[in-house]
């Protein structure tokens, strides 16, 4: 990313109902409200100056396997809209690099679904949190084999996680350690080391 400032978004005020140490809170707070800690930094590009990152974009492979379309950015930008939005660019990202960076000969079916699991509204501008999971598998394996002993068809999954922050100028992408368990809905946005994926 290059022609880039830092962003410090400012730390709002927490009720003092909420700080108590002794205790435990009666309600909780709602995922899709605002960030417990507000207080981040992380690099955006300069106005008139966004560059995006390359993404992958694979070739068809000889099992049929196809490149996946990334979704178009949203014209109005709302809470419904980034969450839709981040899921699909998600998606299609995590189909597209494994088909071009980490495909197996052999392998011809390829299924990633991902949710949001945290939606944070700042000013109208929009963080979310996706969860997911790449399943795979060669179907053209047969499940049994002749022998006594079931054989099951070669699979494979992984999960992924990733931070996005939607403005009506731009989207950043930062995929995190997902840990087999991926988000909460208490874990702070990530935007550290995050890349462009879209300019407007």
């Amino acid at each position: 990313m290059k022609s880039i400032r830092r962003r410090v978004l400012l730390q709002r005020a927490i009720p003092a109902s909420l700080v108590g140490l002794t205790g435990c809170l009666d309600e909780a707070i709602s995922s899709n409200d605002q960030t417990s800690t507000d207080k981040r930094t992380f690099d955006t590009p300069a106005p008139g100056e966004c560059e995006q990152a390359r993404r992958p974009k694979p070739t068809p492979t000889e099992e049929g396997l196809q490149p996946q379309e990334y979704p178009s950015y949203p014209s109005s930008l709302d809470k419904d809209a980034a969450e839709r939005f981040a899921e699909e660019y998600e998606e299609a990202y995590q189909h597209n690099h494994y088909v071009a960076a980490e495909f197996r000969v052999g392998i011809d079916d390829v299924l990633v679904s991902g949710g949001a699991a945290r939606v944070v509204e700042d000013a109208g501008e929009f963080f979310v949190g996706v969860n997911g999971r790449i399943d795979t598998a060669d179907e053209e394996q047969p499940e049994y084999t002749e022998t006594p002993t079931p054989e099951p068809a070669p699979t494979g999954t992984k999960t992924f996680a990733a931070w996005y922050y939607l403005t009506d100028r731009f989207a950043l992408r930062n995929e995190v350690e997902a840990d087999g368990m991926g988000f909460d809905e208490g874990d702070d946005p990530d935007l550290q080391g995050a890349t462009v994926v879209v300019c407007n």
